[in-house]
């Protein structure tokens, strides 16, 4: 049977040539007489040209290998797939039945699977075909650019003008030099100075080990790469911030790191380390851990919570300075007097450190800021302020003025009788005190608070706040806070805007009060009753109130209860005829 023109089609489509396909239709055009006829096979290779096998050749590598084949692969590929083509020929069946013949070809070779297989089976090829199957798609076309702009350098041929070209014109170069302007621009924040070839040297490391697949992993990495250092003896950057808050710990410990030994030579691996995320407490500390030494236990307890040296001795320092009339920075902290202060217990009294000022012999003339001993004066103003003071608390108060430099007259003076002011619920008192201590009582009772039990560990600071100045009103909403919590949300807004508790349940109270015929004023606000009116769920009707106070034991036994089942028995008895 000859050949269909669809089928001559399909021949030429998979690359026969026409002398081919001419052989098969006449192998097929056949008559038989007989409808015996045995069925015939015609077997014939299907081999692909040398352009379509290098066709195929080629699109397989850079399918697998992200590359074309080089002259000699292409040339052993190409023969190596002809000769299989040959060897695995295509096989033409016809067969008749009755008056119609069948044609069925079977066999041939699928040329991209068999070089697909052959390809991952070469010991060269094999193991870089599974390589680049398992790396990220955003890789593979990395290292394609790569090879691309290789062979665009190669092709340059040393010609400067070119390579310069690629920078802006390859995938490549402009992968590079957008990493380069962030190393760049790391390496100013950072404080480091980088010549052009480290720069360009890090951007390529960065691409080539895929750290630009991340910005953060970028960042880290280039912090790990650029190296910080003083230029012409400064630091720049945030290497010159995070030397400044170095150095200022150190001075406020005593230490000088820039001249001190132990610390000098490893200023710049510090700055370098805080550049890559090490925190700089943690440098900070090993220079306090260093002050520390030498220092008694109480001292190295409160440096171990992160207070400098400085600070610790800031109490001490502040009476040198006066007593010596100079700045307090010029107080140096290794001071022999500064070394008598702190024990393993504890520090020194104020007036016994006064006293070894008053002997030091640079403490000349006259003290710095002592004032005339007022004594009435002090004790007059703390009856004002409500404070009451001892012998003792008046002298420690005048001595202290007098060391410090400041007049009894002053304002100052007030902050000195306050640190002495100390709560107590039994104590009654008198003046600013007194009044704030009055107003906070009226304010909780009014909302259902023990002042003493909810707050008393906080009076103290609040009455020396008042008498400081701030608004009695701050603590008086603190009360209020406490009191709406369980409150229904229209209820908190009334105390948020300074409404009492002892108001808002003002009405249920005269109900419940005259319901259940009782003095309104027995009635406290931690009544459990009254508590009941109002919940977070909301707040009863004033008429299911009353119902409610009903059902309370104490309402049978009123005017009330007794007149409403007369009133009962007499409809009763009505009911029956017993009453006109």
């Amino acid at each position: 049977m000859p050949l269909s023109d669809e089928v001559k089609a399909q021949l030429k489509a998979k690359g026969f040539t026409d002398a081919e396909i001419a052989a098969m239709d006449a192998a097929g055009n056949t008559e038989t007489k007989k409808d015996t006829t045995k069925p015939s096979t015609v077997t014939y290779p299907s081999v692909s040209s040398k352009t379509q096998a290098d066709a195929k050749v080629t699109d397989i590598f850079e399918k697998l290998l992200d590359r074309s084949p080089t002259p000699g692969e292409l040339s052993k590929w190409r023969k190596a797939l002809r000769a299989a083509q040959k060897e695995q020929a295509s096989k033409q069946t016809y067969k008749r039945k009755g008056t119609t013949a069948e044609q069925m070809t079977v066999g041939g070779l699928d040329a991209e699977q068999w070089l697909t297989t052959e390809l991952s089976k070469d010991p060269v090829f094999g193991p870089e075909i599974k390589r680049l199957a398992l790396l990220d798609p955003k890789v593979r076309q990395k290292e394609a650019a790569k090879r691309e702009y290789d062979a665009a350098v190669k092709e340059a041929k040393g010609n400067l003008a070119k390579l310069a070209q690629l920078q802006t014109t390859t995938s490549y170069g402009i992968d590079i030099a957008g990493i380069a302007q962030k190393v760049k621009s790391a390496a100013d924040l950072a404080g480091a100075e980088l010549d052009e070839a480290s720069l360009m040297q890090i951007a390529a490391e960065a691409w080539n080990t895929n750290q630009d697949q991340d910005p953060a992993l970028l960042t880290a990495f280039i912090n790990k790469k650029i190296k910080i250092g003083p230029t012409d003896g400064q630091y720049k950057g945030e290497a010159a911030t995070n030397y400044e808050k170095l150095f200022e710990v150190g001075i406020d410990n005593g230490i000088n790191i820039a001249a001190d030994p132990r610390f000098r030579v490893q200023i710049d691996g510090w700055l370098n380390q805080i550049n890559t995320g090490v925190p700089i407490e943690n440098f900070e500390l090993l220079i306090r851990n260093a002050a520390a030494e030498g220092q008694p236990a109480f001292v190295k307890d409160l440096m171990r919570t992160g207070q400098n040296l400085r600070k610790i001795y800031g109490n001490y320092i502040s009476r040198m300075a006066q007593f010596f009339d100079i700045d307090e920075q010029a107080i140096d902290l290794n001071d022999p007097l500064l070394k008598k202060v702190f024990t393993d217990k504890g520090g020194m009294p104020f007036n016994q450190f006064e006293s070894l000022l008053r002997k030091d012999k640079r403490t000349t003339g006259s003290e710095l800021g002592q004032a005339t001993n007022n004594r009435q004066y002090v004790i007059d103003r703390a009856v004002e302020l409500g404070v009451d003071l001892s012998e003792s608390d008046v002298d420690d108060i005048v001595t202290t003025a007098t060391s410090l430099g400041i007049r009894v007259e002053s304002s100052a003076i007030d902050k000195l009788i306050r640190t002495k002011f100390n709560y107590s619920p039994d104590k009654a008192f008198g003046g600013k005190a007194g009044e704030t201590i009055t107003t906070l009582r009226s304010t909780a009772a009014a909302n259902g608070i023990s002042l003493d039990k909810q707050f008393g560990g906080q009076l103290d600071s609040w009455v020396e706040r008042v008498m400081q100045g701030e608004s009695v009103d701050t603590f008086k909403s603190i009360i209020r806070q406490t009191a709406k919590i369980g409150m229904p949300e229209n209820i908190g807004k009334l105390l948020d805007e300074g409404v009492d508790l002892d108001t808002v349940y003002s009405p249920y109270k005269n109900l419940m009060a005259s319901v259940l015929e009782i003095n309104p004023e027995g009635i406290r606000l931690d009544d459990p009753v009254l508590r009941s009116a109002i919940t977070s769920a909301g707040e009863t009707s004033l008429f299911d109130w009353q119902r409610q106070l009903r059902k309370d034991p104490r309402w049978q036994y009123t005017n009330n209860a007794r007149e409403e089942v007369s009133n009962v028995a007499l409809d009763v008895l009505r009911d029956f005829g017993f009453q006109g």
